[in-house]
């Protein structure tokens, strides 16, 4: 079956990893990506998401710590 809306913009191991972390939603995907942005150590594959969907993030602290 032909995935439609956000998710046609993913890959199967994007989706995996997006159903592993329990994010349903593209809000909550979007809120993923902003709680990454204060990790110092963020997720990476969230963040890649992230970007595939439009979503500006700013990884601040990992910034801070370089």
């Amino acid at each position: 079956m032909k995935r439609k809306g956000w998710k046609a913009k993913l890959n199967k191991a994007d989706l995996a990893h997006l159903k592993e972390c329990g994010i349903t939603t593209k809000a909550a995907v979007e809120r993923s990506v902003a709680h990454q942005a204060g990790e110092e150590f963020p997720c990476w594959s969230c963040v890649r998401v992230g970007e595939k969907l439009g979503v500006k993030v700013d990884l601040v602290a990992f910034k801070a710590k370089r």
